[in-house]
């Protein structure tokens, strides 16, 4: 059951496209004007080409019209160890009315988890071996969230990772950590 009390005001699109919103987020601008962030594609991750595919669950199956409506904006810190990315969640993605569903957030954090550690993992592939995740709020349909990740420490084969969705306000929606683990080389 969600709270009268949890309210988030919804974004104004009536007179702006989605991308021109997104484009007035001031988390989008914060991060463009932080020199410790660079604006990265969506690609695959820089793994061997083996593990490489363009096929994947949240930014391609669940890519389109009330899903994902646009292509993620991508932060990377320059030293590596953090991402940020701004998503639109539109409301074909709910599990309950207007509410986005548990296991789309804990896509999404898997996604932006993986994405931060396994370039600091050896040989830049890893898997998801262990992931706890904390629902703090309800997530909204058709908004914008921001999904924050950062190293927390690597032990060899180990990655070791943090994350959380926030509103376009910074509230945290759900948190999470996660162990990464790079398969071994012969």
């Amino acid at each position: 059951m969600v709270s009268s009390q949890v309210q988030i005001e919804p974004y104004n699109v009536e007179n702006n496209s989605l991308l021109e919103t997104r484009e007035l987020l001031e988390v989008t601008k914060a991060l463009r004007d932080d020199a410790d962030y660079s604006e990265e594609e969506l690609s695959p991750v820089d793994t061997p080409e083996t593990f490489k595919h363009t096929d994947t669950l949240v930014w391609h199956t669940l890519r389109g019209e009330g899903k994902i409506d646009l292509e993620p904006l991508i932060f990377r810190s320059t030293d590596g160890q953090k991402v940020a990315i701004i998503v639109h969640l539109g409301s074909k993605l709910c599990g309950h009315k207007g509410i986005i569903h548990g296991g789309m957030i804990a896509s999404l954090l898997d996604e932006a988890l993986g994405r931060t550690i396994i370039p600091n993992l050896p040989g830049g592939v890893g898997f998801t071996a262990n992931f706890s995740l904390n629902y703090r709020r309800p997530t909204f349909a058709n908004h914008f969230v921001v999904v924050r990740a950062e190293v927390s420490k690597i032990e060899g084969r180990k990655g070791f990772v943090k994350g959380q969705v926030e509103d376009h306000k910074g509230n945290v929606l759900a948190d999470s950590e996660a162990l990464f683990i790079a398969p071994r080389t012969e």
